[in-house]
């Protein structure tokens, strides 16, 4: 005696598949904030590791040449190279002179550390132009921009400290009297004196701010390639850059900061690399970054 026979069924219907998109859907979004997480922590450890191998450059130059490297110097900040003196004294417009190096010898330690860190082939290069058009790849933080030009040139993002006042820390102006600045001209200690850091940005105007608006080589003294810490310039991230709220979009900035959450890298004149607050106490930050105010502070304060 037949029966009808039980039909099998093929596939989801509407329903159970809008509840399998539903819960993947859900998932994803519960997902997404942890890989975001776990991305941002690799890319912070990446700029950490950055700021490490500058350190490490920074020392063997010292070991080299019994100095650290300068800061560069703008065409007329004395003393004034001899065929720059006409027009520095006789301006040929208000700005001449102002943001610029006159030649290689007043470019900055970004250019001078190029043999220390794998890039001597750039180093050596006789166009001004192709080493300023060299991608460094140890000078973007990942949290921030791929390595490649901005602007038409090649870029940095991070900063040496130039103290509480630009004189009194790691990197100073080409011509003043510090230039010859070694380990032992720190007083404070190696330990306790920052210097180098990630340097605050406005990501929406990258190259166009004056203090990203330079090839990374030679932009003069210049906020491009150092930055204060004082308790005028706390540290800041980057979305608190002066520039989105002064009248002129492209001003620029003399703060350390980053584009990381809650904290940004710095490398203490030792080569240890520490993360900072940005909720530092400015009398902590400023003694951090002098290195000769003899001021004593807890190194715990700058974590976050």
């Amino acid at each position: 005696m037949g029966g009808s026979r039980p039909v099998s069924r093929l596939g989801f219907t509407l329903i159970e598949l809008l509840v399998v998109i539903a819960i993947i859907a859900l998932l994803m979004a519960l997902l997404l904030p942890a890989v975001q997480k776990v991305r941002e922590a690799s890319n912070k450890m990446m700029c950490g590791n950055n700021l490490k191998q500058l350190a490490i450059a920074f020392h063997h130059y010292h070991e080299n040449y019994g100095r650290l490297p300068h800061g560069g110097k703008n065409i007329c900040d004395t003393p004034i190279h001899p065929a720059a003196q006409a027009n520095c004294s006789n301006r040929p417009s208000p700005n001449w002179g102002c943001c610029s190096p006159y030649n290689r010898d007043e470019w900055s330690w970004t250019y001078y550390i190029l043999p220390f860190i794998e890039a001597d082939n750039v180093f050596k290069q006789s166009s001004n132009t192709t080493v300023g058009r060299s991608i460094i790849k140890v000078y973007y933080c990942p949290s921030r921009r791929s390595p490649s030009l901005y602007g038409n040139w090649a870029k940095v993002d991070y900063a040496a400290c130039a103290g509480s006042n630009q004189t009194n820390g790691i990197v100073v102006r080409k011509g003043r009297e510090q230039t010859r600045l070694n380990v032992g001209s720190i007083p404070d200690g190696t330990s306790n004196t920052v210097m180098l850091g990630d340097k605050q940005l406005n990501i929406n105007r990258l190259s166009q701010t004056y203090d990203d608006n330079e090839p990374y080589n030679a932009p003069g003294w210049d906020s491009e390639i150092f930055r204060v810490g004082s308790t005028s310039n706390l540290p800041g991230h980057d979305r608190d850059h002066p520039s989105y709220t002064n009248p002129d979009p492209n001003v620029g900035s003399a703060r350390f900061g980053s584009s990381h959450p809650v904290s940004f890298n710095v490398a203490m004149t030792d080569g240890s690399v520490r993360s900072v607050t940005y909720r530092v106490n400015g009398v902590v930050w400023t003694r951090a970054c002098a290195r000769n105010d003899g001021q004593v502070y807890n190194l715990d304060d700058l974590i976050p």
